[in-house]
């Protein structure tokens, strides 16, 4: 196992997919209810309510410091969770899940 040597972590707003319902009839009211979701898909993050933020505000935390395909993985299988997700909640039409609706960096910090 190799570990890096720097690392990085941010936290990643989703405010936009409160209030949605998953397939299942749940509906996602914190970051921990997004989380789960995510998992389901092949995605691990950690909510922000283990970071001292309120669940409300839909924030999760990627840690960044492995290899870029990895990364890559993860942001396609996120992609096409939001946009099942959204399509299931008829937020959007096919055309327009390139888009992320509601998502954006929040926080960086950088660890030496």
């Amino acid at each position: 196992v190799s570990h890096p040597t720097y690392g990085s972590l941010g936290f990643i707003s989703f405010e936009g997919l409160k209030g949605a319902a998953m397939p299942n009839g749940s509906i996602i009211e914190t970051s921990i209810d997004l989380v789960k979701y995510l998992k389901t898909h092949g995605v691990v993050l950690s909510p922000g309510e283990g970071y001292g933020l309120p669940g409300e505000q839909m924030c999760v935390r990627m840690t960044l410091g492995e290899d870029l395909p990895i990364y890559q993985e993860a942001f396609k299988r996120m992609d096409k969770a939001i946009g099942d997700l959204l399509l299931h909640n008829q937020k959007v039409s096919t055309s327009e899940l390139s888009i992320l609706a509601g998502s954006k960096v929040q926080e960086t910090q950088i660890y030496a």
